[in-house]
């Protein structure tokens, strides 16, 4: 998968500018706050559907602006193909996919890849569990449009039943919305376990050559209850409502929701050590390129395409032997890459630069 252009109009610090890019590797060059990261973030936004570091889509609109768009054109299953995304103040965001104007996120999710690497990445290994959350919904969802629908409709159901309990509304709907949010979590979590198992059967063989056979890397998936069967979506589904049942009394006087996928776990151990709470910070940032590589990996054997590899400044992130190992595996690939200095970047005959000031390339 290639992206040739992209266009930004009222998109954070870009007032209109557009990016042509060469197939290799593309370094987007500058000081700090010019608008490096701005770039990958419009891209990344057709990929996950949401941005990695906005809270709000409004917050990607330029400041005293009603509207901002980001437009792409990009080859990839053997067709050239543009999709745009236009994101307002004051009404939800329109998506166009070659010229056609579509309701959903999740049908141009999974139609475009790349992965992101970025510094804060580092917050999957030892930050929140929301941070690992995240992780899984935006690498999942990337892999299965489903998914994605499915979390949608879970997060909405989730708020309604969280006013409920700080209401202390316990009116006949209240089953009806719990029976339903076990139906959709019981499907998060058969996507999530089946995919933090295809990613650990990735990244253990990744993390063992990184490391040179030194670490063994285990990830586990974390639920707030044990399935008996993942493989069983109704059983677990009936699973699910009987453990509601049983927490039902405490969910009352807390008021709040206590079972469920949004506050699942990610748990990463390094022979056998919990990586957030003993490993070191050169470990941690080992398992976060393990995950990234095996992400990558997932997306090339589902699609059948390279995806695109953004780099944001991470090359400062990392030691001189988790360099090498990055930059011999993004051999082929197209590559978009933010730095503060052009100079010994990436040794490749195919390849752009762009200098970024103040939202505007010179």
């Amino acid at each position: 998968m290639i992206i040739k252009s992209l266009y930004l109009r009222n998109f954070r610090n870009y007032t209109e500018q557009q990016f042509d890019f060469c197939s290799g590797v593309n370094v987007i060059y500058g000081n700090n706050a010019q608008g490096k990261t701005n770039i990958l973030e419009a891209i990344n936004l057709f990929s996950c559907g949401r941005s990695h570091r906005a809270v709000k889509e409004r917050e990607m609109i330029r400041f005293g602006e009603g509207k901002g768009s980001a437009a792409v054109i990009f080859e990839g299953y053997e067709r050239e193909n543009t999709a745009s995304i236009i994101l307002s103040m004051d009404k939800r965001k329109e998506i166009l996919l070659n010229g056609v104007k579509i309701g959903r996120m999740d049908r141009l999710i999974g139609y475009f890849h790349c992965v992101l690497f970025c510094p804060d990445d580092l917050t999957m290994v030892k930050g929140m569990p929301s941070q690992r959350r995240r992780f899984l919904d935006m690498s999942i969802s990337q892999l299965k449009p489903g998914y994605f629908q499915a979390l949608v409709q879970y997060k909405k159901l989730m708020e309604h039943k969280a006013r409920m309990l700080k209401n202390q509304d316990f009116s006949e709907m209240y089953p009806v919305f719990c029976e339903k949010m076990a139906e959709l979590g019981a499907k998060i979590m058969v996507y999530r376990k089946s995919y933090c198992d295809k990613l650990f059967s990735y990244a253990k063989i990744i993390h063992e050559e990184i490391t040179e056979g030194r670490e063994q890397l285990e990830i586990r998936y974390m639920p707030t209850f044990e399935a008996d069967d993942y493989t069983n979506g109704q059983r677990l589904s009936e699973q699910f409502i009987q453990v509601q049942r049983e927490h039902d009394d405490k969910e009352r006087i807390l008021r709040q929701s206590v079972i469920g996928p949004h506050r699942d776990d990610l748990v990463f151990l390094i022979n056998g050590k919990n990586v957030k709470n003993f490993g070191s910070q050169g470990q941690q940032r080992t398992v976060v390129l393990t995950l990234k590589m095996a992400h990558l990996e997932m997306i090339r054997q589902y699609s059948g395409e390279n995806p695109i590899l953004l780099l944001d400044d991470i090359l400062s992130e990392l030691d001189l032997s988790r360099q090498k190992y990055l930059l011999d595996k993004i051999e082929g690939r197209q590559v978009i890459i933010t730095c503060t200095n052009r100079e010994g970047i990436f040794d490749s005959e195919n390849k752009k630069f762009f200098h970024i000031k103040s939202g505007k390339v010179e």
